[in-house]
């Protein structure tokens, strides 16, 4: 019996995400949240929410979508969903009023934390199977996947994430920035920038090539626009070293130059 049953799931799991992917191939961003919850059904889940994490990080935000009526802004600090989040571990609760099941997962863009979905299943006494909340845990990392590349194609994730008008200094900063966590079997790497809505010019950059961790991280002179254009200067000349394999020390030299030659007068 439990072999008949994990063949039935199995096949409205491929079908499940056979169906988001054809549907989501052409579809815009704010089409996401209700494909991912009626593909849902498939598995038997009655409700399906997608929440994105504020610039500051200290709330979810819910995506609007045909399960998010009545859904408020969630506080990380506190809060069932907020672990999920925080922890990056699966939370599993009785739904409203004890009645079924509601898993709250953290959204994982590879190690990016970029919010959480609750998904409740109705008419569940018991705890849900394993094998349940494996295909939830795998369809919440494929909804990070698409929250990801939609937001690079529209601004709906983007401006619901904000909770307070944005300088375009900040606007030009945050466009550079690479994801805020990277993670790897021996290391944990995070930043945020902050303030996060009025950015003076802080920035930081990396990457991870054949085993080696790039780090920098800079403070352009001044505030506003004028500090970020420097701060975005300086960041474009530190990816062009590093991309032609300079040393540190190189690297600084060349970043060096770079603002001496864009700073020296041309002649008429």
């Amino acid at each position: 019996m439990t072999d008949v049953i994990t063949t039935e799931l199995s096949a409205r799991v491929a079908s499940m995400f056979q169906e988001v992917l054809r549907r989501t191939h052409l579809s815009s961003a704010q089409d996401l949240g209700p494909v991912l919850a009626e593909e849902a059904r498939a598995i038997g889940a009655d409700a399906l929410v997608l929440y994105v994490v504020d610039y500051e990080q200290k709330c979810l935000v819910p995506v609007p979508g045909p399960d998010a009526a009545g859904r408020d802004v969630v506080s990380i600090q506190g809060t069932l969903p907020g672990r999920a989040f925080a922890t990056s571990s699966i939370v599993e609760v009785d739904g409203d009023g004890g009645q079924g099941r509601r898993l709250w997962l953290p959204l994982l863009d590879g190690t990016e934390r970029l919010g959480a979905m609750e998904i409740t299943f109705m008419g569940r006494e018991q705890p849900l199977s394993k094998a349940t909340v494996t295909v939830c845990e795998r369809y919440a990392h494929l909804g990070a996947t698409l929250i990801a590349t939609k937001s690079m194609y529209s601004d709906f994730f983007e401006l619901a994430r904000r909770r307070q008008p944005m300088t375009m200094a900040s606007e030009l900063l945050w466009e550079l920035v690479p994801p805020l966590v990277l993670a790897g079997d021996d290391f944990v790497l995070a930043a945020l920038l902050e303030p996060c809505y009025d950015n003076g010019g802080d920035a930081f950059d990396y990457a991870i090539n054949d085993g080696v961790l790039h780090l920098a991280v800079f403070d352009g002179m001044g505030h506003g626009l004028a500090a970020a254009g420097v701060t975005a200067f300086a960041l474009s000349a530190y990816r062009h070293s590093r991309r032609g394999h300079l040393g540190p020390a190189a690297t600084y030299a060349a970043i060096d130059r770079a603002f001496s030659t864009s700073t020296r007068p041309t002649a008429s």
